[in-house]
């Protein structure tokens, strides 16, 4: 299957890094597009960088600020365009007495099996925080408020389990789509490794999950050569651009971690030999020294 880096479209580059990325978590219940895709989405991938103009309108549409938008803007392209599944709706809201349960994000009818299926999808970026306090090393998002453990449960838990419900089955009726046959998760993402301490992926991630590193502002070295920030949506995937690090572009935004207290991603790239393309290579999320506060949890963090 070709490798995501080699496209420089992004939007295609990033719907070739969906169907290969591996899962933060493991079992029956993840979607793996890469078992249903065969050589001719990669080809159509490749027909559409040629000519962009011959794919679907996503191609030339200013990618959503939002990045879970435009993530799943993206689904919806991959299961319908390149694996030739059905859409029978998207975000349906599921209503009791005037009151919004929650909502399915995908029903979609799978042509291999001719099964309906409930999918739930998420793309998520967490950073292990070593924590002497706590049982097992929690993982947090840029948002502290975000964390996986929290986040698969609600998952498999929460919104998996919607279409399990009398009320959904009855909004599904009115559209004429029987329940679902199955329900799975897509959540692919990257897991960030703190720079200089060990620490063990969780035992629900997939082996060959996505890997960056983090680090404080505090501590960074001098040695940040052809680094660029990345800016949603080019946290999907890896980052490829035709034009050479702007080292007072990434200075920049480097400072914005202490100044305004953000969390910031960064890659590092590198010049492929043959096509001249700057390729990422790795990537680092950079944190103020704050981070990552208090949660409610009022577990004790670094402040």
């Amino acid at each position: 299957m070709r490798a995501p880096e080699t496209f420089l479209l992004p939007q295609i580059r990033h719907l070739a890094w969906m169907l290969q990325a591996a899962q933060l978590h493991s079992g029956a219940v993840v979607f793996q597009p890469s078992q249903w895709c065969h050589t001719s989405a990669m080809d159509k991938l490749a027909a559409w960088e040629a000519e962009p103009l011959t794919g679907p309108s996503i191609l030339r549409e200013t990618p959503h600020y939002r990045l879970g938008i435009y993530f799943e803007s993206l689904y919806e392209c991959m299961m319908t365009e390149l694996l030739g599944w059905t859409l029978l709706t998207r975000n349906l809201p599921v209503r009791e007495n005037g009151s919004t349960l929650g909502e399915l994000d995908f029903v979609l009818l799978n042509p291999g099996t001719g099964d309906i299926e409930h999918h739930e999808i998420a793309v998520k970026f967490y950073m292990a925080y070593p924590d002497s306090k706590a049982e097992h090393t929690p993982w947090y998002g840029p948002n502290p408020d975000d964390r996986l453990d929290l986040k698969t449960t609600h998952l498999l838990e929460r919104q998996l389990q919607m279409s399990c419900l009398a009320q959904t089955h009855a909004a599904l009726a009115n559209m004429g789509i029987p329940p679902p046959h199955k329900r799975r998760i897509f959540l692919p993402g990257y897991l960030f490794y703190p720079l200089d301490t060990p620490v063990s992926a969780p035992e629900s991630v997939a082996l060959n999950h996505a890997r960056g590193s983090w680090q404080y502002s505090s501590e960074l070295r001098d040695d940040w050569i052809n680094w660029v920030p990345l800016v949603k949506p080019h946290w999907l995937g890896p980052m490829v651009q035709t034009v050479p690090p702007d080292a007072a572009e990434t200075h920049a935004a480097l400072e914005l971690v202490s100044s305004r207290q953000q969390v910031r991603l960064f890659a590092q790239l590198q010049q492929h030999p043959d096509t001249g393309f700057w390729t990422e290579t790795r990537r680092c999320f950079v944190v103020p020294d704050s981070w990552p506060g208090q949660d409610s949890s009022s577990t004790t963090r670094k402040t």
